[in-house]
C-alpha cells in the first residue's frame, strides 16, 4: 500500500438501536422501518453531497468533503426521522450518529482508517438518538453551524488508544428512548466507572470543597462566638436574668446564621455534583428548594422572637433600643 493511498475525511457512521430485537419480534415491520431509515440517509446524505462508502445491515459508513456538511447531514437526519417518530404507529426509530476527521483508506473496495474506527466507536458511545463528534470536528464547525453541543471531555473508546475529547449534540428524538433511560444511579455507576478506567477521579475536588463547607460553618461559629465575646465585653452589666435574655438572643442569632450558611454552601455541593456525574433530574433543584423554604420560615420566626426577646431586654435596662445596651 502506498502512502498516497491515504487522505483525509469526515466520516458518518449511523446505527439503529434496537435493530436486532426488533428483527427478532417483527422481521416484516422491521423491514419497513429500515426502508424508511434508508431512504431519510439516502436523501440526506445526497443533500449534504456525502458519498455512501458502505452499508451494513442497519448501518451507515457516510464520507463528507468537510465538516460543515457531515454536521448538516447528521442533524439532518435526526430532524427527519423525528418527524417521522411523530407520526408512526410501528417501531420507534431511534438512530445513533458518529462523526470524526480523520485519515482513511481504500483497499479492495473496502474503506480502513483511524477515521473510520473513531467515528465508529463515536457512534456506540452516542445515546439513542444523539449524535457524537470528536474535538477535530468541534473546532472545524465552531461558528459555521448554528447548533448546541455538551462537552463530554475525554471519552474512552473501546480499542482506540488515542486521546479523544467528544461533544454531543441530543435531539428531540430522546424523548421517544423510554427502554434505554437510564437511573441517576446507573449515570452515578457509568461515570466513576468511566472516570476510574481513565485514572482520573477528582477527589481532591470531592473532598475539598465538601471539606470547605465545615471549614465556612466552623468559620461561621467563630465569628458568632467573638461577636458575643466583644458584646459582653462592652454591654451594661446584666443580672441573671438580663444574662438570660441575652444568651437566648446571641444563640437565636447563631442558629440563624448557620441556617442561613448551611442554604448557600450545601446547594453549591449538590451543583457541583450534578455537572460531574451528569444526572438526567436535577435532584439538587429540589433539596435547594428544601432549604430555601426552610431559611423563609426560619426567617419569619427569627425576626420576631428577636424582637421580642430584645424588648424584653430593653425594658428590664430601661434603655430605648439594641444599640443602647452597649453605651
Amino acid at each position: 500500500m502506498k502512502q498516497t493511498d491515504y487522505r483525509l475525511a469526515v466520516i458518518m457512521y449511523t446505527d439503529i438501536v434496537g435493530f436486532s430485537k426488533m428483527m427478532g419480534e417483527n422481521e416484516a415491520e422491521t423491514l419497513n422501518v429500515l426502508r424508511t431509515h434508508n431512504r431519510i440517509l439516502d436523501e440526506a446524505v445526497e443533500a449534504c453531497h456525502g458519498t455512501v462508502i458502505k452499508t451494513i445491515g442497519d448501518a451507515y459508513m457516510v464520507d463528507f468533503r468537510n465538516t460543515v456538511e457531515a454536521l448538516q447531514c447528521a442533524v439532518e437526519v435526526q430532524e427527519k426521522i423525528y418527524e417521522y417518530n411523530k407520526q408512526t404507529g410501528s417501531y420507534i426509530l431511534l438512530v445513533r450518529i458518529g462523526l470524526h476527521l480523520g485519515d482513511i483508506y481504500f483497499y479492495e473496495k473496502d474503506a480502513f482508517g483511524d477515521g473510520i474506527n473513531i467515528a465508529a466507536r463515536l457512534q456506540s458511545f452516542a445515546k439513542p438518538g444523539c449524535i457524537c463528534f470528536s474535538q477535530d470536528v468541534f473546532n472545524q464547525v465552531l461558528n459555521k453551524v448554528d447548533f448546541h453541543a455538551e462537552k463530554l471531555g475525554r471519552v474512552s473508546l473501546k480499542n482506540i488508544n488515542k486521546e479523544i475529547h467528544a461533544y454531543e449534540i441530543e435531539t428531540k428524538n430522546t424523548e421517544f428512548d423510554t427502554e434505554n433511560e437510564k437511573s441517576d444511579i446507573e449515570n452515578i455507576v457509568n461515570k466513576l466507572y468511566e472516570m476510574l478506567s481513565e485514572g482520573f477521579f477528582p477527589w481532591a475536588a470531592i473532598v475539598s470543597f465538601a471539606w470547605g463547607i465545615g471549614l465556612v460553618s466552623n468559620f461561621v461559629e467563630i465569628f458568632t462566638e467573638y461577636k458575643k465575646s466583644k458584646e459582653l465585653q462592652t454591654i451594661l452589666p446584666l443580672n441573671e436574668e438580663e444574662f438570660s435574655l441575652y444568651l437566648r438572643i446571641a444563640k437565636h442569632r447563631s442558629d440563624y446564621i448557620q441556617h442561613l450558611c448551611s442554604t448557600i454552601t450545601i446547594p453549591l455541593f449538590l451543583r457541583f455534583l450534578h455537572v460531574l456525574f451528569s444526572f438526567s433530574f436535577p435532584w439538587h433543584l429540589i433539596v435547594t428548594a428544601v432549604l430555601v423554604f426552610g431559611l423563609i420560615m426560619n426567617s419569619i420566626n427569627y425576626i420576631p422572637k428577636r424582637t421580642k426577646y430584645v424588648d424584653q431586654l430593653c425594658e428590664l435596662k430601661n434603655c430605648d433600643n439594641w444599640r443602647s445596651l452597649f453605651e
